[in-house]
């Protein structure tokens, strides 16, 4: 994610302080960050993923609604890389075993500021309040990034999951996308599988219409994913929901060509539905 390209605030706990986060350009990376991004062998990306899932695994969840899961998924949902941005390992991790995720994190490790570091991402995807807590950070939503809308001139849903797989990817494709960074418009592709997919009537726990049917696209630069695109059937009609994941000035998103999202760069923070922050760590295979 380009997450590093605006001046983002994010309150990050270190022990008993206070510390604002400020991310920069992962395009226009400051000068005194030496470390280069380099291909990942096999021993090494399994050590990085390991490093980045004990993290993950340290944020403990709360809230009234006994249905949100207290921990993340122990496996990520996808991995994806940006060499060229000196991010040397990433991946997202989604909230919740069934239904719609009820949140993702998405953790980049990468040089910032000199020294390595894991960068974080959060995203809510629940109008419910709930909050994440770990000593590198505190998060503590109380709606949702994405609101859903009617995704218009789309057929009925298809009576087999098959069927519908292939609709909601049809309908993906109507979607295009890109992004200011600087003074650079760089166009967005859409990744051609879903990330997830999920019921939407499970976000309660509770199994939704034989019909109803849920997937996770990304919008991304390269492979790393600069927005996120739901698309969902109730078992009656189809709707499509959009949510930031950079910092970029602007992300504009078409579907047949017509504008319906625009975002500029978002305020991020420890009660925002989109947040960030930057810890510092030891990245296996990487100078120190």
């Amino acid at each position: 994610m380009n997450i590093l390209h605006t001046l983002l605030r994010s309150m990050t706990v270190f022990g008993v302080g206070l510390a604002i986060v400020f991310l920069v350009s992962l395009r226009h990376t400051n000068a005194d960050d030496d470390a280069k991004g380099r291909p990942e062998n096999e021993a090494v990306a399994k050590q990085r993923l390991a490093v980045m899932q004990e993290r993950v695994s340290a944020f403990r969840v709360a809230s009234d609604d006994e249905s949100i899961a207290s921990r993340f998924d122990d496996k990520p949902i996808f991995r994806y890389s940006d060499p060229a941005r000196r991010i040397l390992s990433s991946a997202i991790w989604r909230l919740g075993a069934k239904g719609r995720p009820r949140a993702l994190i998405c953790v980049e490790l990468r040089p910032f500021g000199g020294r390595p570091s894991i960068v974080y991402e959060f995203l809510s995807l629940t109008e419910t309040p709930f909050s994440a807590t770990s000593d590198d950070y505190v998060w503590q939503p109380a709606s949702s990034a994405a609101t859903m809308k009617p995704l218009l001139k789309a057929p009925g849903p298809a009576s087999t999951a098959p069927a519908r797989l292939l609709q909601m990817k049809q309908q993906a494709q109507r979607f295009t996308a890109s992004e200011l960074v600087g003074r650079e418009e760089c166009e967005l592709r859409l990744m051609p599988s879903p990330i997830d997919r999920y019921t939407p009537g499970g976000t309660g726990g509770k199994d939704g219409p034989a019909t109803a049917d849920g997937t996770l696209f990304l919008l991304s630069y390269g492979t790393n994913p600069e927005a996120l695109l739901l698309i969902e059937s109730d078992g009656k009609a189809w709707s499509y929901g959009l949510a930031p994941l950079t910092g970029a000035e602007r992300v504009t998103v078409k579907i047949d060509n017509e504008t319906v999202w625009e975002v500029g760069s978002p305020v991020t923070g420890p009660k925002r539905n989109y947040s960030s922050a930057v810890a510092p760590i030891v990245i296996p295979g990487a100078e120190p």
